[in-house]
């Protein structure tokens, strides 16, 4: 484990919610007290997920995400993606660097799909994760 527990907790925890496909590889790494610590999290930070998008042009766009939307809507907001930091729950809980790329925005009402948000970055997340977890 190279990095602090409240990381592993709360990443373990996010990715519940919106995607656990996201975490089944990094499972056996994670020790079991964390996991019942993020089934705590998760059932009473469910709504408390958020992430700043910094654009090629150093823009930055922040978005709450929808943790348990499946399904979205594309607006056509394609931005120029050079790096996500993820904010759960309320708290910075790591960034994920990307090779500048265009990614259209999943939508979910007002929110971001953080199901297909993730789906859209996984070479990137799974990095991440890596080193994280």
């Amino acid at each position: 484990m190279q990095k602090n527990h409240n990381t592993v907790r709360n990443t373990y925890a996010l990715f519940t919610l919106c995607n656990p496909e996201l975490v089944k590889p990094f499972i056996s790494r994670i020790p079991n007290h964390e996991i019942v610590a993020a089934k705590l999290i998760t059932s009473t930070h469910n709504h408390a997920a958020s992430i700043r998008i910094s654009s090629i042009e150093d823009e930055q766009h922040e978005f709450n995400l929808d943790l348990e939307s499946r399904t979205y809507q594309s607006k056509g907001d394609w931005i120029w993606v050079k790096q996500i930091d993820i904010y759960f729950p309320n708290t910075a809980l790591f960034n994920i660097n990307i090779k500048p790329r265009v990614i259209d925005l999943p939508y979910i009402n007002n929110s971001i799909c953080a199901h297909w948000l993730f789906k859209n970055v996984a070479q990137e997340l799974n990095q991440a994760l890596d080193y994280h977890l």
